[in-house]
């Protein structure tokens, strides 16, 4: 055919050519000849074909599907073509598995099976993994993994999805180490970096070939690097990792190919597939790679505790110091040592103010949505009643029979506006604690205003979630001593956090309780449980670290936002391992000290 004619038609079904059919004993498969080529193949375009054809074929059971793909270059010599076809794919195959192989035969980038941790596993059709994950960097053995992905809104299944991760860091030497494994030789950092960015993403096989353009360089289909940016200590980014993803057919997975084949349609089972996966990072393997780099030393833990850096900035320290100073001298370098301590205690304290106020602000933040939703109502009653007095003034008191309804449904009228005025009060009040005014002496305040509060701010989810809130009356009786602001943004990021999960598992029948006591002078208890999937016990120590977080879109402030808030007014937050769901426990400063 003449490809000339396609590249003149404007439609596709304008285009006619001959063809014929004809019987053969040859085994089946397709071969193109192209002849009169418009454009000259250099060996830098011959590259990027290959890496293409390579990309085609699935890296798992390509040898025993029976499918092979050939690019035969045999006649490509360096006086006809400026390169030597057998050199390049050659040498190329030659370094990919180690052995001599067919030269024109297209493989598929290798796995990395020498990756710094290695993720195998399948989720079933109704959204269960099970699998592995081995942190081979540390040369340990594989961790049996295990998640249920409960179906979403606007999610369809997807069928079976047979999911294999290779992630590595991409520290110098890290990668360096991690190329050679993989067959690829001594390499530089540059050299090595480049081969990794090549073979990275996650790619969509089906039945033995990759969907396009799932896997290529700038298709990031799962948002990794826009969620790394966000954390970069504990995300993975699209260029860490070389995903293959295997699907069921169409019909079985509703995983449906455009008809350009430039991707799957965004359907409902898409979006399940994206979401399969998003969790099954967040839940399982990030934290984990984060608590292995944590505990070799490779990151450290972020420290965001005031109370430590106070301890610190203390002349404690400095006792060491000065008994190696001459006895002379040593009372002036207190002297010196003590005004410079005094001024560094004071900036701190300014900053924890600061800090205070942007926590605050955060707060306000994660409730901002919570809070429109609540005053929508009151305020569309308030908009849509003053338009209608306002067009039914003129005759109101006439004596006509429509005036006189009009005046009859006043009472109405004039009940709802108090009513909705008294409902946008409310929200004002509650956000109050949370303006970022100056902070001042701490002060005596109620714990029950601020559960009313809320109870107030969340009170659309805890209806639409069916959600059984219970609060303990002695805890309500409890008198705080403190900042308002404090229990207020501990408590709300504690009880959002307590409503995500429970919606997030799909649990039966959610229950969130708070309770308290007050028994010891001057200190009392608040415990805030829910009956949601509770924490994994190898991730409790890293509950309250800044960036730590296993919800998908999470950003690993809100448990630490809220113990920072605790310390402030002199209380604290800790988390208290339950047979069932999740329990925290707050330590407050009571107005009867």
């Amino acid at each position: 055919m003449d490809w000339e004619q396609f590249e003149e038609a404007r439609y596709l079904d304008t285009v006619s050519f001959a063809y014929r059919t004809e019987r053969t004993n040859e085994s089946p498969g397709t071969q193109l000849h192209i002849t009169h080529l418009r454009d000259d193949w250099t060996e830098t375009s011959i590259n990027r074909l290959h890496d293409e054809l390579r990309r085609l074929v699935s890296p798992i059971n390509s040898e025993e599907d029976g499918f092979d793909i050939h690019l035969d270059l045999s006649n490509c010599t360096i006086e006809n073509s400026g390169f030597d076809g057998f050199a390049m794919l050659g040498v190329s195959n030659d370094l990919i598995d180690g052995a001599k192989q067919d030269p024109w035969k297209v493989r598929p980038f290798p796995v990395l099976d020498a990756s710094d941790y290695l993720v195998d596993g399948i989720f079933d059709e109704s959204g269960v993994f099970e699998g592995t994950m081995s942190i081979q960097r540390a040369g340990a053995d594989p961790i049996p993994i295990s998640l249920c992905v409960p179906l979403a809104e606007g999610e369809d299944p997807c069928g079976i999805v047979v999911v294999r991760l290779s992630i590595f860091d991409r520290e110098a030497e890290t990668i360096r180490s991690t190329a050679q494994k993989a067959g690829f030789g001594h390499l530089g950092i540059r050299e090595a970096r480049k081969i990794l960015d090549k073979i990275a993403g996650i790619a969509i096989y089906r039945a033995g070939f990759r969907i396009r353009p799932y896997g290529d360089a700038e298709n990031d289909w799962l948002t990794l690097d826009a969620k790394r940016v966000q954390n970069p200590s504990l995300k993975i980014g699209r260029n860490q990792v070389a995903g293959i993803i295997s699907v069921d057919d169409e019909v079985s997975s509703n995983l449906v190919e455009r008809s350009s084949r430039e991707g799957l349609e965004e359907n409902g089972s898409f979006r399940r597939l994206q979401n399969l996966l998003l969790t099954l990072l967040a839940e399982q393997v990030e934290p984990r790679r984060r608590k292995f780099r944590m505990s070799a030393g490779i990151d450290r833990r972020p420290q965001t505790n005031f109370r430590e850096v106070m301890q610190t900035a203390q002349h404690a320290w400095a006792d060491a110091l000065l008994s190696k100073i001459p006895a002379p001298e040593r009372q002036e370098a207190e002297k010196v040592i003590a005004r410079e301590t005094d001024r560094l205690s004071d900036h701190v304290k300014e900053l924890e103010e600061r800090q205070a106020k942007l926590e605050a602000q955060v707060t306000l933040g994660l409730i901002v949505g919570e809070v429109m939703h609540q005053g929508n109502t009151p305020l569309s009653f308030i908009e849509n009643e003053s338009v209608r007095l306002q067009k039914q003034l003129p005759t109101l008191f006439d004596d006509t029979i429509q005036a006189a309804e009009d005046r009859t449904d006043l009472p109405r009228i004039f009940n709802g506006l108090r009513a909705s005025s008294a409902t946008l009060r409310s929200l004002f009040n509650a956000l109050s604690p949370l303006s970022g005014a100056k902070r001042g002496k701490p002060q005596d305040y109620p714990v029950d205003r601020v559960i009313s509060n809320i109870q107030l701010f969340f009170r659309s989810r805890i209806e639409d979630m069916g959600v059984e809130f219970d609060v303990d009356p002695a805890v309500r009786a409890i008198v705080a001593h403190g900042y308002e602001t404090d229990l207020t943004t501990a408590l709300t990021n504690l009880v959002d956090n307590a409503l995500h999960w429970l919606a997030h598992s799909r649990i039966a029948s959610p229950r969130i309780r708070i309770a308290g006591t007050a028994n010891e002078p001057g200190k009392g208890t608040i415990t805030v449980e829910d009956n949601g999937p509770g924490v994994s016990q190898e991730f409790e120590d890293q509950l309250f670290d800044v960036g730590f977080s296993t919800r998908t879109n999470g950003t690993g402030l809100g448990l630490s936002i809220a113990r920072e808030a605790m310390f402030r007014s002199s209380g604290d937050l800790v988390f208290m391992p339950s047979d069932e769901g999740t329990r925290f426990k707050l330590t407050i400063t009571t107005a009867d000290q």
